[in-house]
């Protein structure tokens, strides 16, 4: 839960939007201001929160804040 309480601060910082608030079902759609440019941007934010580097794999397959958590958290467990 800590992953994804992390992630949601991104996205509040991102966004400029303190009242977001996420799950492990959210998608993009969930989030107005969310389109393929910002897209990138939160990929970024991300990335550098967690010191990690997604693939173009890795990040094409997330649909859902559960895809990204459970990505970190593999690519977590890689680098241990």
């Amino acid at each position: 839960m800590e992953t994804i309480k992390r992630i949601e601060k991104v996205l509040q910082n991102v966004f400029e939007d303190e009242n977001i608030t996420i799950t492990e079902n959210t998608t993009a759609n969930d989030i107005p201001a969310w389109d393929s440019l910002m897209h990138m941007i939160v990929i970024s934010e991300i990335e550098e929160e967690f010191g990690l580097n997604f693939t173009f794999n890795e990040v094409s397959e997330f649909k859902t804040i559960g895809d990204i958590t459970a990505c970190i958290q593999k690519n977590r467990t890689n680098t241990l």
